[in-house]
């Protein structure tokens, strides 16, 4: 789930990623007949995208006109579909700029002060172009706000052969991974937290120091002391 636009406006629209493929009836991987190209041919993606969603617009209480309906259904609808990554590497590059990140990052934001932030974003309308945008601090923050998802909201979903109950019967004979802290996984990178990066000589913790106040809770029934 994606829901902002490169100026911090509101585009919510959903990236899907499809494999190529399919779990056989004899528990063995077989690939789709697309092969290494599209999976679906884009054009009739088109026209059973249009079917589905006006098929499910009622389900989710949206009453439509017939005349409205017949619009829509005459509309060149556009299914954007891109080629296969064809390797792990360019899916999980892929992947990263939308998992663990929110609406910008400090690297697009050029100057700010008390009344306004200046970022970079890209004009789609003239190919996409890198440009400035100059916003008060508020509007800014406005935008910023509406991108933070409410409590309990998932952002990526498994679905299918990739969710977790069909991982379970599926790959049965897949061992589980240890899990590593994360000293382990620096370790494994090469380097060492334990050590000083001055002299070398071995770290020892004299003590830990825990943040002072969790984040406040905000409940109706609290009464305010």
């Amino acid at each position: 789930m994606h829901t902002w636009g490169s100026n911090l406006s509101c585009h919510p629209h959903v990236h899907c990623i499809v494999p190529g493929g399919g779990i056989a009836l004899y528990n063995k991987w077989k690939d789709a007949k697309g092969g290494k190209g599209f999976l679906f041919p884009v054009k009739a993606m088109n026209k059973v995208f249009i079917g589905k969603f006006l098929d499910e617009m009622p389900k989710a209480d949206v009453k439509l006109s017939l005349e409205l309906k017949t619009k829509l259904e005459r509309k060149c609808w556009v299914v954007y579909s891109k080629p296969s990554f064809s390797k792990t590497e360019n899916l999980i590059k892929y992947l990263a700029g939308y998992t663990y990140k929110t609406a910008i990052t400090n690297r697009r934001i050029i100057s700010y002060d008390s009344e306004k932030v200046t970022f970079i974003y890209k004009d789609y309308r003239q190919g996409c172009k890198r440009k400035p945008m100059t916003l008060p601090v508020k509007e800014f923050l406005r935008r910023l706000s509406i991108h933070f998802l409410p409590s309990g909201f998932t952002r990526i979903r498994h679905y299918g052969i990739l969710s977790g109950t069909w991982k379970r019967k599926v790959f049965q004979q897949a061992k589980k991974k240890e899990k590593r802290d994360w000293k382990q996984i620096w370790k494994a990178k090469g380097f060492d937290p334990d050590l000083c990066p001055s002299c070398k000589g071995h770290l020892v913790p004299i003590r830990s120091i825990y943040p002072k106040r969790g984040p406040p809770t905000c409940h109706s029934s609290t009464k305010q002391k």
